[in-house]
């Protein structure tokens, strides 16, 4: 686990977190392993980063899954949905850092430190979605050039199909353009 949290700290070290901060965020972190297939159980409000592998996030919308983000290996992910409206699936072998809700509600009303480090990390999150938004107002025949762009390397790492729901055009419209 100790690599996996040097990973954050190194995150939180460019965000400014002091070393009691840390002390403090690092007590309440757990590790959490999730093999390839296999869903993220998690609690709202609940946070986790990506030490390692490939998540994707999605949710049924009127009976069919949307993918709404990838996360990749240095990604932070806040649950804001209560209940099981969203699902967490492992697209490769991770490994994730898990600071339950209960914990980081206190730690970031006791250091308002962490408070706006958290805010900037899910800002992150948050901008993860606004790529997405661009992604799908760019043209149809340029949207997998420009995934490709957002997240150099991850393409190969998904499945076509994933990618072309992702990207909203079908897996043969994706098989052609890329």
């Amino acid at each position: 686990m100790q690599t996996h949290l040097t990973i954050l700290h190194r995150k939180l070290i460019t965000l400014g977190i002091t070393p009691v901060a840390w002390q403090a965020l690092s007590a309440t972190t757990v590790q959490v392993t999730r093999r390839k297939g296999r869903s993220l159980p998690y609690l709202c409000g609940d946070f986790f980063f990506v030490a390692e592998g490939l998540l994707k996030q999605e949710y049924l919308f009127n009976g069919a899954p949307v993918i709404e983000r990838f996360l990749d290996k240095g990604t932070p992910c806040f649950i804001t949905w209560p209940g099981q409206q969203q699902d967490f699936e492992a697209l490769e072998d991770s490994v994730l850092l898990k600071i339950p809700a209960d914990d980081l509600r206190q730690l970031t009303q006791a250091d308002p430190l962490l408070a706006t480090l958290f805010a900037l990390l899910f800002a992150e999150w948050m901008n993860l979605l606004e790529i997405r938004i661009a992604l799908l107002h760019g043209l149809k025949k340029d949207r997998a050039a420009a995934f490709r762009a957002a997240f150099p390397g991850m393409a190969s790492r998904i499945a076509k199909k994933d990618l072309a729901q992702f990207i909203h055009v079908s897996p043969g419209y994706l098989s052609g353009n890329l």
